[in-house]
């Protein structure tokens, strides 16, 4: 399974969306010790735009660093430059821009994936073979979107799950939304969720 972050604004086209005058995004932040450090985001990094998009349960700031990766080790760490809501009352998910990102930086399709908070090492990458199995807890409608190996073992620490969920952040075949689930390996090795993000299709309704 090779899926990115294209796929959360990908699945967001598949339905019709309106403006509501009412915050969106909802957030559930789970506090569990783990091997991960700082409080865990995930980004896209787009070398052909000038704005990226960032998913988490609180907003990048200035100076953050965002861990680039691709199939086989980390890129580089890239810093936070700016930091703007996706709409104005969206919790979510916010776009940025990055000092120091070059033009070669992601050349296959122009999307690399990034991690803030996640202790990437030098031989960190992204997991494109994994055993589903090993998040038990999460729902059987979510897909994992991508998986990331923190340290080089061949074996993911950190993974973002997707799947389509009502209101309320339950799973739902004919749900108006989109939730966002972000696991982390915990000092026991078991997967456990860190953060559940809803409200994403209103975030992204426009852009």
């Amino acid at each position: 399974m090779r899926l990115g972050l294209s796929l959360v604004v990908a699945m967001t086209a598949t339905i019709a969306t309106t403006a509501v005058a009412q915050p969106h995004g909802k957030i559930v932040r789970i506090e569990r010790p783990g091997h991960h450090a700082g409080v865990l985001r995930f980004c896209d990094v787009r070398a052909d735009k000038e704005a990226s998009q960032c998913f988490g349960p609180i907003a990048p700031v200035k100076g953050d660093l965002v861990s680039v990766v691709d199939d086989t080790h980390k890129v580089i760490d890239l810093k936070v430059a700016t930091v703007t809501p996706m709409q104005d009352t969206c919790k979510v998910a916010w776009l940025v821009t990055y000092d120091g990102i070059t033009p070669d930086l992601a050349p296959r399709g122009g999307i690399v994936s990034g991690v803030i908070g996640g202790a990437i090492g030098p031989r960190g990458h992204r997991v494109t073979t994994y055993d589903r199995k090993k998040i038990p807890d999460g729902f059987p409608e979510e897909q994992i979107i991508f998986a990331i190996d923190r340290d080089g073992n061949e074996q993911p620490e950190i993974a973002v799950s997707l799947f389509m969920c009502d209101k309320s952040g339950q799973p739902s075949a004919t749900g108006d939304d989109f939730c966002i689930n972000l696991w982390a390996i915990d000092n026991n090795d078991r997967f456990t969720k860190t953060s559940a993000l809803s409200g994403v299709r209103d975030c992204l309704s426009k852009h």
